[in-house]
């Protein structure tokens, strides 16, 4: 049997997180403590009150989808650690 390379869909988005979210009224979603703004497009001038899917990339990114079209990416963002004062 010889090697066969993968020709199927790219790994990155089988090993990807997925995770639904309702459009608010802002045409924003949150997701653990984020706020994605939803850009409206061709398709439709707002997204308020759509399930849209958020998947979590291997190193940290997002990419927010509605069914197979994809709206936006979001790179990691290292979350800030707050100093404390010295007295």
């Amino acid at each position: 049997m010889a090697f066969l390379p993968w020709t199927g869909e790219s790994l990155e988005e089988i090993l990807c997180e997925h995770y639904e979210r309702i459009v608010g009224n802002d045409t924003c979603v949150s997701f653990e403590g984020r706020v994605l703004q939803i850009p409206s497009d061709r398709y439709r001038l707002h997204y308020v009150r759509a399930t849209v899917r958020i998947h979590r990339h291997p190193d940290g990114s997002l990419s927010v989808f509605h069914g197979p079209r994809k709206f936006s990416d979001h790179p990691f963002e290292k979350p800030e650690l707050q100093k404390t004062k010295k007295e």
